[in-house]
């Protein structure tokens, strides 16, 4: 999904792609992401793409080479982390940073 759509959005493109395509196309639940659970979306796609920033950032600050390079101590402990935007993606990258402390 894009910004200023949703789950209704990418229900609709779904169900267009389907009538114009066909119920017998493989492909035609997965055309596109973002799809509510009942229209074959999955549990935790919401909350993927923050939970995917905070696990990069939390994979570079753990590596003592990187932090080294940085001149800082390995570890989120002591760390600020600022988030810019609060929209799906900044609501749940700072829920996962502030959930590790």
């Amino acid at each position: 999904p894009d910004m200023g759509t949703g789950e209704r959005e990418m229900s609709w493109m779904a169900d267009t792609y389907k009538n114009t395509i066909g119920t017998t196309d493989l492909n035609s639940h997965a055309c596109v992401t973002g799809k509510p659970i009942v229209m074959g979306g999955i549990h935790g796609r919401t909350s993927a793409t923050g939970r995917g920033v905070y696990h990069s950032a939390n994979i570079f600050v753990e590596d003592p080479e990187y932090m080294e390079m940085v001149g800082l101590v390995p570890g989120l402990s002591g760390k600020t982390c600022i988030v810019q935007g609060f929209g799906n993606v900044g609501l749940h990258t700072a829920r996962y940073f502030h959930r590790a402390g």
